[in-house]
């Protein structure tokens, strides 16, 4: 089996990719000659490869004695249960489906979570198009330099000025970020604090 194989198998357990992630896949895993990702450093997540969320390699001794943390680890890995996992940014941010409950990737919420801890949904008709709006924010020339290469690709964008998408909030009940700090009270409570 390939690495695209494992991906399919392993991360987005299911071979019914959406078309910009698929070609993520490609890109990353080398299929592509030419990676049209590169100006922008997003990645696909590689089988076996720990999702950000629960990473806690980080913590020492010490900062798995403090109840304060235990129970905001144990909210963030309970929320990440809930989403797809599949890529990342260049500065480390992880990207995904928000699935809670949904069976299928297309159509689910796109889900951040940054380097600083922190849920998000963010805009947009597919991963692609929410991680680079995400990006470049209202910055219309950056969007047209990183949509380029995706639009030569075979990737189309809903929209042609990413301010646009600003407007479209995701929808979901709970959200990631509500979901956390829920679930974080109710950890931190539950240890007596």
């Amino acid at each position: 089996m390939s690495e695209l194989d494992d991906f399919r198998r392993e991360v987005v357990k299911t071979t019914d990719l959406p078309a910009d992630l698929a070609l993520l896949a490609e890109a990353t895993f080398g299929v592509l000659k030419e990676d049209p990702f590169e100006g922008f450093g997003l990645r696909a997540l590689h089988p076996g490869e720990t999702a950000s969320p629960y990473d806690t390699s980080y913590l020492t001794a010490e900062d798995l004695a403090d109840l304060d943390i235990t129970a905001n680890v144990a909210a963030i890995s309970e929320v990440a249960d809930r989403a797809r996992w599949v890529a990342v940014g260049e500065n480390g941010e992880a990207y995904g489906y928000w699935l809670d409950g949904r069976d299928q990737l297309g159509g689910s919420p796109i889900v951040k979570y940054d380097t600083e801890g922190q849920f998000e949904l963010i805009p947009g008709t597919h991963l692609t198009e929410a991680v680079v709006a995400d990006i470049v924010f209202d910055d219309v020339e950056e969007w047209e330099e990183l949509t380029e290469p995706l639009t030569d690709a075979g990737l189309t964008f809903s929209v042609q000025d990413p301010s646009d998408l600003s407007e479209q909030e995701p929808e979901a009940d709970p959200t990631p970020r509500a979901l956390h700090e829920r679930l974080y009270i109710e950890r931190r409570a539950a240890q007596g604090g």
